[in-house]
């Protein structure tokens, strides 16, 4: 039952309680209103949050694989760096062809046969990377073939 319905006999009385459920009502629709845009507030955020770590993922995965394509063009040029070692112990006639041709297939280190130090000694001294000039010049020397 609802009891607003119901209507008070003496007028006066009818008549405040009239106004003051409009006043009642004006208010919830005002609360109302306000809880609505909280919501729309929090969706938008919420929305946007979503938007801002999609965006930061997405740069992270470029920065992966231009990481990924800089290691693998880096591993080429120490392939190469290595293939070109081998060719010149080859050419000096450190290695035999068999060695050479073994060597480049497992591309392993020129120097671990031919080298006679202690494997302490190997341990202790860093391997020297190839630097940039180095194999700007193992590449050149490999298109001259």
């Amino acid at each position: 039952i609802d009891t607003s319905l119901i209507e008070l006999k003496e007028k006066s009385q009818e008549k405040a309680r009239q106004d003051k459920m409009k006043a009642q009502r004006i208010e919830n629709e005002k609360r109302d209103r306000e809880r609505k845009d909280e919501q729309l507030q929090r969706r938008l955020r919420k929305e946007e949050q979503k938007r801002e770590k999609e965006r930061i993922e997405a740069i992270k995965r470029r920065k992966n694989l231009k990481k990924k394509k800089f290691e693998v063009k880096f591993e080429e040029w120490n392939d190469l760096a290595n293939e070109e070692r081998l060719y010149k112990h080859f050419k000096k006639g450190k290695l035999s062809k068999k060695q050479y041709e073994q060597k480049l297939m497992n591309f392993e280190k020129p120097s671990e046969e031919t080298d006679e130090r202690s494997a302490e000694e190997k341990a202790k001294k860093p391997v020297k990377k190839a630097s940039k000039k180095t194999m700007i010049r193992a590449r050149k020397m490999r298109a001259r073939r």
